[in-house]
């Protein structure tokens, strides 16, 4: 699920946030944006930013189009649309019923990975894409930004609500799966290319090998404050 639609052009629609790597900017992308607010019906649409609400005005059961609506998916009676028109009756689906599990979840280390956090670079891959709008250059920092936005995000009791009648979360963390942890050992893999061919994708994908024990220059700089005894600091 795209938590960005940012372009190099000046003058385009998310401009206002500054940064695609604001986390604000990210986490308003979750539970809004593209897929949740609004869609762009063909790429020349998309090219223009000409965004089209998500609406239902017959039923007025706008989420049953969202892709993203997570919450109203799994709180509310699910009902059959056949040939346009909604059944009376709901399925057996029970609202709240189970957790949901991110058993995928990642961007991968390229610019605008955000953008879509699913395309990866691969030639031997017929998948193999780049984000809309990349200029390919490669980019570790909108991928922790990327899993930071949702982690803080769903860890937030105000969006993560429990099921009040079997007592689970809507999301549950712990079972969050990241993409992709690579068995084979850090650093030999991905340095390692005359014994696995696909070393090279490494340094623009998903990989957390060797990436997910850094931190971030805030984050070091603000250890840094704290061990010194300094406690008002700015470090965005």
């Amino acid at each position: 699920m795209p938590l960005s639609d940012w372009r190099e052009d000046e003058g385009h629609a998310d401009k206002s946030w500054g940064s695609i790597y604001n986390l604000d900017y990210l986490q308003a992308n979750i539970e809004g944006g593209e897929g949740y607010d609004w869609y762009y019906p063909s790429q020349t649409a998309r090219d223009a930013q000409m965004r089209i609400p998500i609406t239902d005005e017959s039923y007025d059961e706008a989420w049953i189009w969202r892709y993203k609506d997570i919450k109203n998916w799994w709180k509310n009676p699910h009902y059959n649309r056949i040939g346009g028109i909604r059944q009376a009756a709901h399925t057996d689906w029970r609202p709240q019923s189970k957790p949901i599990w991110f058993t995928e979840l990642g961007c991968a280390a390229i610019d605008k990975g955000t953008n879509q956090p699913n395309k990866f670079l691969d030639p031997k891959s017929s998948e193999s894409g780049l984000p809309q709008y990349s200029n390919a250059q490669r980019d570790e920092h909108i991928q922790m930004q990327y899993l930071r936005a949702m982690h803080h995000y769903w860890s937030d009791p105000a969006h993560n609500p429990i099921s009040y009648q079997y007592g689970d979360h809507m999301i549950d963390l712990s079972r969050g799966f990241v993409w992709a942890w690579d068995a084979r050992p850090y650093p030999w893999f991905p340095n390692g290319k005359d014994l696995w061919s696909d070393g090279k994708n490494y340094a623009r994908g998903h990989w957390l090998n060797g990436r997910v024990s850094s931190v971030s220059l805030a984050t070091k700089a603000g250890e840094t404050c704290e061990a010194s005894g300094v406690t008002d600091y700015d470090v965005s």
